[in-house]
């Protein structure tokens, strides 16, 4: 899930994907990385945060190393994220 605030408004959006494979497509595609560069500049918070029912002890380290996949592919995507002011979640450390 993802929550968005710019100025007064503030947008939630909830991204479901079938596994790690389908992550990793949302992450990478072009319509993602295309969003990231139009809208990323304009937002004062953004959380990022991840709910699974998958019981696999490893699947949050697994999540962080597709964001950093991510970010090797799109080096200019960290640097946009880190433009945030207020940014949690998943890829903020890459």
């Amino acid at each position: 899930m993802a929550a968005i605030s710019a100025g007064t408004s503030t947008t939630a959006g909830v991204f479901v994907v079938e596994d790690l494979d389908g992550l990793y497509e949302y992450l990478t595609h072009p319509a993602t990385i295309g969003t990231d560069h139009l809208g990323l500049a304009l937002l004062e918070r953004l959380d990022i945060f991840d709910i699974s029912d998958d019981d696999d002890p490893d699947l949050y380290t697994k999540i962080e190393e597709l964001h950093r996949r991510r970010s090797a592919l799109n080096p200019e995507v960290p640097g946009m994220l880190s433009d945030v002011p207020d940014f949690r979640g998943a890829g903020a450390n890459d």
